[in-house]
């Protein structure tokens, strides 16, 4: 089950959002990291690839594809510290004349771990909310950043 989740509308099709969501220059503007670099998967295909983004100084985060069914899903692994392994799903759903993507991260809560989910959802990239939080208003291609 998904332990924070985030939704996005577009006003643009699915196969011109997808572009937004695995293209390494878009999602260094999304995520607000200085540096990604992209290494294909087999065969030239997402699924293997990865992203590793640079934060600075000695901090990365290697983003892993591990299924991409273009263009209606995207399912990345990542480790973050003191919880481990996270995983990372988007859904691309056309709605009307435009698209919906709802992302869903969830993990093994390790012991010891205990309420501090709040904690680590500060640390996320602001895209993600916790559950429960309202939907942020649709944006264009021009303001996806958000």
């Amino acid at each position: 089950e998904a332990k924070m989740r985030r939704s996005g509308r577009y006003d643009a099709a699915p196969d011109t959002v997808w572009p937004r969501l695995t293209d390494p220059c878009s999602r260094r503007r999304i995520t607000h990291v200085p540096k990604i670099s992209f290494q294909e998967g087999a065969r030239g295909s997402l699924v293997g690839a990865e992203y590793h983004c640079e934060h600075g100084g000695d901090r990365s985060t290697v983003f892993r594809v591990l299924t991409a069914e273009k263009p209606s899903e995207l399912t990345l692994t990542f480790d973050f510290p003191f919880v481990g392994r996270m995983y990372r799903t988007d859904r691309v759903v056309r709605e009307g004349a435009g698209t919906r993507v709802d992302g869903a991260i969830y993990w093994d809560e390790p012991k010891g771990l205990g309420g501090k989910v709040r904690s680590i959802a500060a640390c996320l990239p602001e895209q993600f909310m916790v559950s429960g939080v309202a939907t942020p208003p649709a944006r264009t291609m021009d303001n996806q950043a958000s």
